[in-house]
């Protein structure tokens, strides 16, 4: 069992004492959170906050969960993971998700995708992100991204170890896509509650805690892994947020979408 602490975005908590605190505590790793706002919770920059944390810490393991993929490039993505993981000295793991909060987006002057855009432009995202942490380099043209970061104009590999690339996805058809292309999927069992944006997490019997399951895409083993940290939306109510669990994702993907959500057009 590995537990993740996830910084409490919307308090006055400096993310250098935390992540501090935190590792003194003896937790397993340290999460931070990429958003604008959620409700009256406003975020600081996950790439900054991520690097506070890793530069007040020594031991333990430093994710993103997760970076939004319709704030920003993959390749700049990338560039980011790499960097983290040089001042991590090798403890960062590059979580990246396909955003959801249709709110934010629209805020920034940006069109929210549907269902079905979304997911195809996460894919093309993670294939893109996935050469580029192993190489530094990828050409892809794709129906979202046209991509020429090669030869000369090449990512600088800032560690001797790329981080693993970590992804969140719900419903049978994104993981059967996404599980291949990365190092561990955060299985979200309740991705349609965050459809467009609208928490409606009561519908599930769940509250207002998540619950998901991690694969580990390599099948290497059978760890669990709970991430914990307060979910803002309702400022009445702050429980552990998140839980993961990491399986075989073959033999999680041979059984039945186990969910009984019926799929939405």
């Amino acid at each position: 069992m590995e537990y993740f602490a996830n910084f409490p975005a919307g308090t006055a908590v400096d993310p250098v004492n935390w992540a501090a605190q935190k590792e003194t505590e003896g937790w397993h790793g340290i999460c931070a959170s990429d958003h604008l706002w959620v409700g009256p919770t406003r975020y600081p920059h996950v790439f900054v906050a991520a690097t506070q944390m890793a530069c007040a810490t020594s031991r333990i393991a430093i994710t993103t969960s997760f970076c939004n993929n319709l704030f920003r490039s993959p390749v700049e993505f990338a560039q980011a993971a790499l960097s983290l993981q040089a001042a991590a000295k090798g403890r960062f793991e590059a979580g990246l998700g396909a955003g959801w909060s249709k709110g934010e987006i629209e805020a920034m002057g940006l069109t929210y995708p549907d269902g079905a855009g979304r997911v195809s432009r996460y894919i093309e995202a993670l294939t893109i992100v996935r050469e580029l942490l192993r190489t530094g380099q990828c050409t892809f043209a794709g129906k979202h991204y046209q991509v020429d970061v090669s030869g000369a104009q090449q990512l600088a590999l800032v560690s001797d170890s790329p981080p693993p690339l970590i992804a969140a996805a719900g419903g049978p058809v994104a993981l059967k896509q996404v599980i291949p292309l990365v190092d561990r999927v955060e299985i979200k069992a309740s991705s349609r509650s965050t459809r467009v944006g609208h928490l409606d997490f009561p519908p599930y019997g769940v509250g207002y805690r998540r619950r998901g399951a991690c694969a580990d895409s390599s099948g290497a083993g059978h760890r669990t892994r709970q991430t914990l940290g307060n979910f803002h939306s309702d400022q009445r109510r702050q429980e552990p947020c998140s839980s993961r669990f990491e399986v075989d994702a073959r033999q999680w993907l041979s059984r039945p979408f186990p969910w009984g959500a019926r799929r939405r057009s």
